[in-house]
Order: structure tokens, then sequence, then C-alpha cells
């Protein structure tokens, strides 16, 4: 492998910086990756988690295991919402 040297902006940076984190890889992987997509052409959607990346984490209150008991939490909702016998 080659080392080679570049400048980024800082807001680009930061942003490498916050994607090796989240993907618990290397600066270098992230960058590499990333110069890797763009020569070889690739257009590919972003993923959702992607997309929603920024938002992970940011609501507070809430049940923690909303998206594996979410039926469960719905039909509560309902139920306290509208009555026991609602349909």
């Amino acid at each position: 492998m080659k080392t080679t040297t570049l400048q980024l902006p800082e807001p680009l940076f930061q942003k490498a910086v916050a994607k090796a984190r989240r993907l618990g890889v290397s600066q270098s992987k992230v960058l590499r990756d990333a110069i890797e997509k763009d020569l070889s052409g690739e257009k590919t959607k972003p993923s959702m988690f992607d997309l929603m990346a920024d938002m992970c984490g940011c609501i507070k209150d809430g049940p923690p295991d909303a998206s594996v008991r979410y039926k469960e939490i719905y039909r509560q909702a309902i139920v306290k919402k509208y009555g026991k016998n609602s349909r």
C-alpha cells in the first residue's frame, strides 16, 4: 500500500472522523472506501442508517426496546387513547 497526504476542509474531516467512530474503523479506511466508491463510479443510494445516523439516539424519553416490542407498545397506546374494546 502507498502512503499519501491530503488536505481536507475541517467539516469534511469531522464527517470522516465521526463515520470512522460510528463504524468502529480507522479514518484511513473510511477515506479509502469513499475514494474507491467515487473512482469506481458506483452510484448507490444511501442506506436508511446513513440517512438517519444523526438522528439515532436523539430521543431521550421512550422505551429502549421499541424496535423489538413495537406491536405491544402500539397496542398499549391505542388502548390508552381509545379504551380497551376499540378495533
